[in-house]
This record gives structure tokens, sequence and C-alpha cells, in this order.
């Protein structure tokens, strides 16, 4: 089974997006929702609203100074470095947001993209994928009050604090379209309950085996959302009778407390001669075994979304060493990353289209929408920075490889960033 798409994605839709946030941006409504308790912005402040969202949105890998040094350089355009704003001040200017600005700016994005770009979709569902993983936190007495501390290593003689992340995700598209975070002893499963809220009719919902349990299916089932669970082999005994026999395709009625839900028992093997068992709310038989075993291979994307989270765009290399700098980084983050795919769009569109054994570089992509928010929401420059960042990505370009499959290397937990020894 194929995958499609709608219209050709637009160029304009890009624009009216920059021009949605831009108005949000300045809105004096917008900046009250978004101030914590009785703080005020002031438009005249050089870390007023608009300012700060666009400088919590780079990568900040430099010493904090340093990073405030450069982009206010870019921004007002200097030859030199100007010392315009402390690191004390930028901590007294973010403790006034609230992380959920990035989730509203983030939403916008979503909303306009999903209206305008060409979305690539498994028949006719939306596809998405759930998975969580887990970060370093600095170490400060208001990370420790809220994600907690648990002691790690041989002898757990090692306090840490850790946070459990959760993202429910596009992979067809590249959009986040929910990401949470929570407190170490936070279950995956807890945190997926979480992205329910945002799923809806039409999405298919790729889980894998630690996920499934009859609950969720319920929850799904009435919600009419479909979805796709690769199975335990020992989970239940329907799934060990449908192992032993000789068919690949099997429908059977689970039965829940609620009720009982039609499901489809499905077998696919891998190159290597695994044989996968999948449970999934999709009876149609025009979708074959095959079919659903090629489909579940795109869960990987929810892994490389979290890779380019934590290795391109350094999430765990945190700007604040407070909870509130954690959460802001952390939805800030998930911000940019939706606000690139979103961008790259046409372009990869246009890719598929005239080297279909060809993609865009998404690590090119993102480099250069780390540098792109100053032109786009403070200087206006919008048709100058699309045609940029098109021109760039467009030149950067990779060859597919189907078929690539490498073992997972598991490693021991370290901390990769250090507070207090930024780089240069």
């Amino acid at each position: 089974m194929g995958y499609n798409s709608g219209a050709r994605a637009s160029i304009k839709f890009r624009e009216d997006l920059i021009n949605h946030i831009q108005n949000i941006l300045f809105n004096e409504a917008f900046a009250n929702q978004c101030k914590i308790g009785d703080a005020s912005f002031s438009r005249r402040r050089k870390l007023n609203i608009s300012t700060l969202i666009v400088l919590l949105m780079h990568t900040f890998s430099k010493s904090i100074q340093r990073e405030l040094d450069d982009f206010f350089q870019r921004l007002n355009q200097t030859e030199f470095l100007v010392r315009t704003v402390t690191k004390g001040a930028l901590t007294q200017a973010r403790a006034k947001l609230k992380p959920e600005a990035f989730i509203m700016l983030d939403q916008v994005t979503q909303e306009d993209f999903y209206k305008g770009a060409a979305i690539y979709r498994w028949g006719k569902y939306r596809v998405k994928a759930v998975d969580g993983s887990t970060i370093v936190l600095p170490n400060h007495h208001s990370i420790k009050e809220e994600f907690g501390e648990h002691k790690f290593g041989p002898n757990a003689d090692s306090p840490r604090s850790m946070a459990r992340i959760s993202l429910l995700y596009d992979p067809l598209n590249g959009i986040t379209n929910d990401a949470q975070i929570s407190g170490y002893s936070t279950s995956e499963k807890e945190l997926c309950h979480l992205h329910i809220p945002k799923m809806e009719p039409g999405d298919l919902i790729m889980f894998d085996r630690y996920y499934a349990s009859l609950d969720l299916m319920w929850t799904l089932y009435k919600k009419k959302v479909d979805f796709l669970f690769r199975m335990k082999d020992n989970w239940w005994n329907v799934i060990q009778e449908f192992q032993a026999e000789k068919k690949k395709d099997k429908i059977v009625d689970l039965d829940c407390k609620e009720g009982l839900i039609k499901v489809r028992l499905i077998k696919s093997t891998l190159p290597n001669g695994t044989v996968q068992v999948f449970c999934t709310s999709v009876l149609d038989k025009k979708f074959t075994p095959e079919d659903f075993g090629e489909l579940y291979e795109n869960r990987w994307g929810i892994e490389e979304a979290y890779k380019t989270l934590k290795n391109w765009i350094e999430l765990e290399n945190f700007s604040g060493k407070t909870s509130l700098a954690v959460r802001q980084d952390f939805y800030s983050k998930i911000f940019m990353m939706n606000l690139c795919s979103a961008f790259a769009n046409p372009v990869a569109e246009r890719i598929k289209k005239e080297k279909s054994e060809y993609q865009i570089n998404k690590v090119q992509g993102l480099a250069m929408m780390c540098v792109l928010p100053v032109p786009l929401f403070l200087k206006g420059h919008v048709s100058g920075a699309i045609k940029a960042f098109d021109n760039l990505i467009s030149k950067t370009i990779d060859q597919i490889r189907p078929n690539r499959h490498f073992k997972r290397k598991k490693k021991p937990m370290k901390v990769k960033f250090s507070m207090n020894y930024k780089n240069l």
C-alpha cells in the first residue's frame, strides 16, 4: 500500500504562517496570557516577549553571555560584539514567561501546516506514533522539587534528576503533534494517556510492544481512533494461539471489561526471518499483512525525532538550570522542529517528485532554521528568508538507501553537557 499526499504544497502557506505567528508575538493579549503572575513585559525593553521567545528558540551551545552577545549582534546588525543584555537580565525576563507560550505558537504552526501543506497519509489514515525517552536534567533545587531525584549507577550511589518525555509524532510528515514531559518516576504509559486528547478519528496510531493493553485499546476504540500495536509473544492466550497457527491474518474479538472489540491479528516476517505479530483495528482486507509490516517500519521516524531532539538540537544542553527553564527549552525546541518541517515541506515534496531516490538533509534544514527566527519574526524579511532556506536545502540532498539496518547499541548514561563549562 503506497503513501499519498494532497495537492502540491503551497509556497504561500509559509508566508501566511509567519504572518500569523508575527501577529501573535506582538499581540498584547498573547503577552498577558503568557506572563507568570503579575509580571509584565514592556515593549520598550530590550528583552520584550517577542525578542525573548525568538532568543529561546536558538540552541545555546556556547556560554549564555556569548549567546546573548551573538544574538543581539545579529539583531542590531553591528560589526562588533557589544554588550546589550546581560545573562542576569535574561534570567529575570524568562522568569516571567510561561512555557505554554511555545505550545500556543506550535499549535498555530500545526494548524496552518495541515491546512496548507502537502500532507502524506497511508490510504485515508493520518499515521502517528507514540514513544518515550528520558533526558538528564541540571542540578538545581527547583528541578529536584518538580522532577524528583533518583540514584543511578552500579551501586545506586549516584543521585541525579531525570525527566521522562513522550511524543505523539507524525512520521510521514515529520510533525510532533503533542509533547509531554514529567518526572522520571512517571511511566511512558501514563504519558501516553496524556496524548489521547490530541488523537482524533481518522488517525492510525502505532505502538510498540510496551504499550499493548486492553484498556488503551478500548479507550481508542471509543474515540473511533484506529490503532496498530506490535504485540509481545506472551500477551494473552489469543496471541499465543495465533502464533501456533499457520494463518497470517485473523479477525478475533477481544473481551475488555467494558465490552468486545473486533480486531485483526497479523503476522509479518522481517528479512532476517523474525516474525512480528500485530494487532490492529483496521479490518479492511485491502491492506495486506505485508502492508502493515511496511507501515510499521515508519515508526522508526519517532526514534529519528528523538535523535534530532537530543543530539542535533542538544535538548539536554539547557539554557538555564531551573525547572521553568527546562520546560521552556523543551517546548521551544519542539516548536522549532515543527517549524522546520513546515518550511521544508514544499521543497521536500518537489524533490520527491523530481528525484524519487533522493531526500532533503533535515539536519541542514535545522541548522538554517536556527538562524532564521531573527529575520523571520523580528526583522520581517519573510520572502528573503524563505528563498535562502529553499536554496540551501534544495542543494543539500541525500540519496535514500532503503533496507539499511544497524544494530542498536545501548550506551551507559552520562551527562553530555556541563552547565558550568560551556563552549566558547
